[in-house]
């Protein structure tokens, strides 16, 4: 089985057009079609990003020092 992501084009009378990748050979072929929900795509380029620089080179996030001894 090949993985292929490409964008498809369905229309009103819900024909698909679009284009497979070259890797994929001519011929009929089964597909799965999944259809992400409109209001869950991705965020643009233009989201707000804060950079507070790297980390300071003692930090860390190991569980032994983030937790005391009892686990908490």
């Amino acid at each position: 089985m090949t993985t292929v992501r490409t964008k498809l084009r369905v229309s009103r009378e819900g024909t698909i057009s679009g284009q497979a990748d070259r890797s994929v050979p001519a011929g009929e072929h089964e597909a799965i079609l999944f259809v992400e929900d409109q209001k869950h795509q991705r965020i643009g380029t233009d989201f707000p990003v804060d950079d507070c620089g790297p980390w300071p080179p003692a930090f860390s996030l190991s569980r032994k020092d983030i937790y005391a001894d009892d686990g908490r």
